[in-house]
């Protein structure tokens, strides 16, 4: 399955997992703790980490990388 697949099913197997939440966002401190906020703070982070992060062309290399929860919308930001 590719990014192609607008019903989103290729984002749902996940590949690889360290098993431990190992990243944590605190919104609380501010006036915007919704979903929709998280994800725009995720896909603003995400971006950046595209742009300059040391493994970014590791991950460019994927078939695509898309921001969301589970079963909602996924944002693609990189295809």
């Amino acid at each position: 399955m590719t990014p192609e697949d607008k019903e989103g099913e290729w984002a749902c197997e996940e590949v690889w997992s360290s098993g431990k939440n190992i990243f944590t966002v605190d919104t609380s401190d501010e006036d915007d703790t919704g979903w929709s906020h998280a994800q725009e703070l995720f896909r603003e982070m995400a971006e950046e980490y595209l742009r300059n992060g040391k493994y970014a062309d590791v991950i460019k290399g994927a078939k695509g990388v898309a921001i969301g929860f589970v079963d909602g919308d996924l944002e693609i930001i990189e295809q």
